[in-house]
């Protein structure tokens, strides 16, 4: 895979023969990494870096360049009748994005060789999954990626370009809302002198003393208990605004590299940028779970 360095592969190996604690019980490590473990994110990394760099010499990152600009090469590949594709990929968690279905059908015929011969892995049939987000959103880390229209505004009333939108997934918004209000009704249960003093009440949330950076300048309301003359409340998520960017981030983009540092300073001091092309709709999406061995 690319790893020399024998003090790094010693350290791997120290890591993989380290063994686990589970219901207060040391286990060994047999074979495989252990699940939540640091090292298995940093090997499923270095294990998938091939399969990354294979989706994008097909369009994102050609392997011919002819352009001096990534972003004219791809309107080339386009001409050339070349569909777009881009992957989206987290530890072993990824989404492939094309822009049509018969393409996103090729590349799941493709990606099973690929992964049977080249990674000795396979893919589950009835988890790999394409959806069409026009239509339907695809999950991926927790939250639904979907293409639409964005909302009319005074500058845009009639939005024609596609853009991608995310939500959270309420199936596991409502697992955490559940074991939320579970704690809460603990509170029904307190019958000490000093828990019958804390009095649970409604405050403004720029009155707290917990937290009074993260409050400040909220007006809303929120539970609250009153403790020595402080009110320490219930922190509420408020959705921060970022920063609209209109281009993709470079991923080559890092401090650790001279090349990246110098497209660093290209990004944020040259205000001239070329556009890039329009998110695809088709998603492939393999579940995290089904990933399994094949066997030599």
């Amino acid at each position: 895979m690319g790893v020399r360095d024998k003090r790094i592969l010693g350290i791997i190996k120290e890591m993989l023969k380290a063994g686990y604690i589970e219901s207060e019980l040391f286990h060994n490590t047999d074979t495989g990494t252990v699940q939540g473990g640091i090292i298995s994110p940093l090997l499923a990394n270095v294990y998938l870096t091939s399969f990354d760099w294979m989706i994008g010499r097909m369009y994102l990152y050609p392997k011919q360049r002819r352009c001096k600009y990534l972003e004219s090469d791809r309107r080339r590949l386009k001409k050339q009748g070349i569909i777009p594709k881009y992957l989206m990929r987290y530890i072993d968690d990824w989404i492939l994005l094309t822009t049509q279905e018969k393409e996103a059908e090729r590349l799941v015929k493709y990606l099973n060789k690929y992964f049977k011969h080249r990674l000795k892995l396979e893919l589950s049939e009835e988890k790999t999954i394409i959806t069409n987000l026009t239509v339907k959103p695809a999950k991926f880390l927790g939250f639904l990626i979907k293409a639409g229209l964005p909302r009319k505004t005074p500058q845009n009333p009639t939005p024609k370009n596609i853009v991608g939108k995310v939500y959270p997934d309420m199936n596991k918004i409502k697992t955490e809302v559940k074991l939320i209000n579970k704690e809460i009704r603990k509170l029904k249960l307190m019958q000490t002198t000093q828990d019958e003093a804390v009095q649970i009440e409604i405050v403004p949330l720029n009155i707290l003393s917990n937290r009074p950076q993260r409050h400040n300048g909220y007006i809303s309301k929120t539970y609250a208990i009153k403790h020595e003359g402080m009110y320490i409340g219930i922190t509420k998520a408020f959705l921060t605004h970022s920063k609209w960017e209109r281009y993709c981030f470079n991923q080559r983009i890092t401090p650790y590299t001279k090349e990246g540092r110098k497209l660093y300073l290209q990004k944020y001091n040259n205000k001239k940028k070329l556009p890039l092309d329009r998110p695809p709709l088709y998603a492939v999406k393999v579940a995290r779970s089904v990933w399994r061995r094949v066997a030599p």
